[in-house]
């Protein structure tokens, strides 16, 4: 053994050799497997209705027009889409001294918005009223609180 590695410098380059061999040889050993899996989880997050809100503006004259303001108020623990209405009505809320047809809704404006489950209004839109002149009495169509708002949402 000492003829082979007669001088520091060929012993070097010997033992630089095989660990570049084992370097190589670990460089091309590898591990494969194969697998497959699977999950469920539950949505706890609970979808709630919004609830539809207005403003209540005076009518006081005929025939006069005033804008209703809509909001909505989400009472649940996410936040829930607000897309626009599917209907929207007025009524009088005493159709014995304020006949049908006293109050005239326009079309809504309305606006797509979230709306946050913080519980408390969002304006999402705002419709105009007209308190119309009918061929008969409606006295009992003045004041606040006279006209009653139908809506929904999808």
């Amino acid at each position: 053994m000492r003829r082979i590695f007669k001088s520091r410098r060929r012993a070097l380059v010997a033992l630089s050799a095989i660990a570049v061999l084992a370097f190589a040889g670990a460089a091309v050993a590898y591990l494969s497997s194969t697998g497959s899996g699977s999950g469920t989880g539950n949505v706890t997050a609970s979808s709630a209705n919004l609830v539809l809100t207005f403003s209540q503006p005076d009518f006081t004259a005929l025939p006069q027009t005033n804008t209703v303001d809509i909001y909505a108020t989400n009472n649940g623990n996410s936040v829930e889409e607000f897309s626009g209405l599917t209907s929207f009505s007025v009524s009088s809320t005493n159709p014995t001294t304020c006949p049908a047809g006293s109050f005239v809704a326009g079309t809504p404006s309305v606006t797509s918005q979230e709306i946050p489950a913080d519980g408390t209004p969002h304006l999402v839109g705002t419709v105009s009223v007209t308190f119309t002149n009918l061929s008969q009495a409606q006295n009992g169509c003045i004041g606040t609180g006279t006209a009653t708002y139908t809506a929904s949402s999808n």
